[in-house]
């Protein structure tokens, strides 16, 4: 019997465009998106009703935050997940490193062809990404957000010179900055020979938006390439055999057409001769797979997604903030949800975050992040 994926998020607070002036994400820097693969729903809720009655949880409907002093609840899931063998999938994002991968992958190196996906690529991908993350002031960043706002040969331009200035001063002797100055001068030499030809040569340099069903514009959504990302990952857990699933998403009113369109997008890549040769995830869809929404309130499913995700989302949180995280019990859940890990058939955590943020919290699988 195959399983039925149930999705729930955590963190969301709208495109990255919306960061805020202080760029903390309304005060939500971290995404999560947590998949479970369910066989038999009655022994799910079963279980959950278990668990609820133990750790003495009230209300009807299961939300994250009615366990989040609870992680024991975490604990618990993980060992009946594990002992029923159920796929999970999870997908936390470092907002701030996904803004600072979006800067790499279209502003500073865009997209070259096959080249692109090649490991020696990737890694200067990565690189580039980690020191921005680590030193991008606010005013680079707020200028890649007003080119995304504005829509304009002036103001792409001027997220062009405002890197590019802030890489040239008094950063001298840096091999990484140095390497950066490079590829900005490069991409802004193309930049302006395109436009010189197009008008419409401000969306180079730039994500290609998400439109929403009332026409709205979305840029850089963690949840959409968390979702397409998990959907991979799923691929490679069944063989690219998932034309008999369903996957079941927590109700999104802004964002359905959009996680719906980027899951079609997704299923046409094998087809244009795009060929993503990650290790942990198969974007070579061959069969489709359904997607439905529900509320989460008539479905436990979801439910228990949402428990996972917002575990992972707010340990992540408290890491970044440099709060510390309790050694004891949350740290014995997080464990028990890597223990759910084969990356080899994409199951487990993926985190999207800085290196030196997986290395404090002893993680040994990333995943693939570009």
């Amino acid at each position: 019997m195959e399983p039925t994926y149930y999705l729930d998020e955590s963190g969301s607070s709208g495109d990255l465009v919306s960061a805020g002036e202080s760029f903390d994400f309304a005060r939500q820097p971290v995404f999560a998106l947590a998949c479970i693969g369910v066989h038999d729903m009655p022994d799910l809720e079963n279980e959950i009703n278990r668990l609820k009655a133990r750790h003495r949880v009230q209300s009807e409907e299961l939300k994250s935050t009615a366990v989040k002093y609870k992680p024991a609840f975490v604990t618990e899931m993980a060992a009946y997940l594990e002992l029923k063998r159920l796929p999970v999938f999870i997908e936390v994002v470092d907002k701030r490193f996904f803004f600072c991968m979006n800067m790499v992958n279209h502003l500073i190196l865009p997209a070259g062809g096959p080249i692109d996906h090649e490991p020696g690529t990737m890694w200067i991908r990565n690189v580039f990404a980690e020191y921005l993350h680590a030193e991008l002031p606010k005013s680079v960043m707020q200028a890649y957000v007003d080119a995304c706002d504005e829509h304009s040969l002036e103001a792409t331009g001027r997220a062009y010179d405002t890197l590019l200035s802030w890489l040239q001063d008094g950063r001298d002797g840096d091999e990484i900055v140095g390497a950066l100055r490079h590829s900005v001068a490069n991409s802004r030499m193309e930049f302006d020979s395109l436009a010189s030809q197009q008008a419409d040569a401000w969306r180079d340099g730039l994500p290609i938006p998400d439109q929403s069903k009332r026409g709205r514009l979305f840029w850089m959504l963690p949840n959409l390439s968390s979702f397409t990302n998990i959907y991979a990952r799923i691929n490679l857990f069944h063989d690219r055999v998932v034309g008999g699933l369903t996957l079941v998403h927590d109700e999104q009113e802004q964002y359905d057409q959009i996680l719906s369109e980027g899951k079609i997008t997704a299923e046409k890549l094998l087809d244009l001769g795009m060929d993503l040769p990650l290790a942990h995830a198969d974007y070579a869809f061959t069969q489709q797979a359904s997607l439905i929404f529900r509320r989460s309130a008539d479905c436990v499913g979801i439910q228990a997604a949402d428990v996972l995700a917002g575990f992972v989302g707010r340990y992540v949180q408290a890491n970044l903030a440099s709060v510390v995280v309790p050694n004891g019990a949350h740290s014995e859940a997080l464990r028990s949800l890597l223990n759910l890990s084969e990356p080899m058939r994409g199951t487990g955590i993926n985190f999207v975050l800085a290196q030196k943020d997986i290395d404090r919290m002893g993680i040994s699988w990333t995943g693939p992040r570009f």
